[in-house]
């Protein structure tokens, strides 16, 4: 297991929480997130949650790509943009219904969501 930066001070963390071992770096990182942690890579340190604070993840342009049958994926995809811009998303686009071509009779196929979170 690599001890990286994030690893000891995530140890160290953990030990003030009452935590000492861990078989991994997953079980650890599973554990400071249940405790309301998050890594900040920028400042190379473990910081507390926001309370009550839903974060989108990274800030920046994403496509998401969305497969499901052609009667229900618009539904879907509705309450997805929905959800987005809920959580601070800004949606650009929404592609056109891309029908699935390898398989003859399939009713499936994607469609693509960009939009800028904040």
């Amino acid at each position: 297991m690599r001890k990286t930066v994030k690893y000891l001070a995530g140890c160290q963390l953990a030990k003030t929480l009452g935590k000492r071992s861990f078989k991994d770096n997953d079980a650890l990182n599973a554990f400071l997130d249940e405790q309301g942690y998050q890594w900040n890579s920028r400042a190379g340190e473990w910081e507390k949650k926001p309370e009550g604070e839903i974060r989108a993840g990274v800030p920046g342009l994403f496509r998401v790509r969305v497969h499901g049958n052609q009667d229900e994926i618009g539904d879907f995809v509705d309450g997805l943009v929905a959800h987005l811009k809920s959580v601070g998303g800004t949606v650009q686009e929404i592609s056109d219904f891309y029908p699935n071509v390898r398989r003859p009779g399939d009713t499936g196929g994607r469609i693509y969501i960009t939009l800028m979170m904040e």
